[in-house]
């Protein structure tokens, strides 16, 4: 009895567990034509259909965190240029200006700053 019924059922559970484990390549005796032989090749079909399924989810999970970080890498450029004279903005200019500040402090490099102002620069922007 045991070994038609306790050591199948006992072999499918294993399976059943190396599965949960991530192991897939665990072999699922499908060689009886009896129920048990019928329950394993359901099972193996089940196993089979899961791996699929869990291959394509990390596909499109892959996909979409790439289409992300294009996304980011877009709201990024975005946030930091001006949308009228395509150049830098003053968010950029903090951020570069920080950035450089505490380079140039551990080099121990002087630092520049030319600030330009146009005056009467509305009339033209509305242009």
């Amino acid at each position: 009895m045991a070994r038609w019924v306790v050591r199948p059922i006992d072999n499918l559970s294993q399976s059943a567990q190396a599965i949960t484990h991530g192991q897939w390549d665990q072999p699922i005796q499908t060689d009886r034509s009896d129920a048990i032989g019928q329950l394993s090749r359901s099972f193996a079909i089940m196993a089979n259909q899961l791996r699929d399924s869990l291959t394509q989810l990390e596909q499109r999970v892959e996909e979409r965190n790439l289409e992300l970080t294009q996304l980011n890498q877009e709201l990024q450029r975005l946030a930091h240029i001006d949308g009228l004279t395509q150049t830098a903005n003053r968010r950029y200019f903090d951020a570069d200006l920080n950035q450089e500040w505490y380079r140039l402090g551990r080099e121990q490099q002087p630092v520049s700053l030319i600030l330009w102002d146009a005056d009467y620069f509305k009339p033209y922007n509305d242009t």
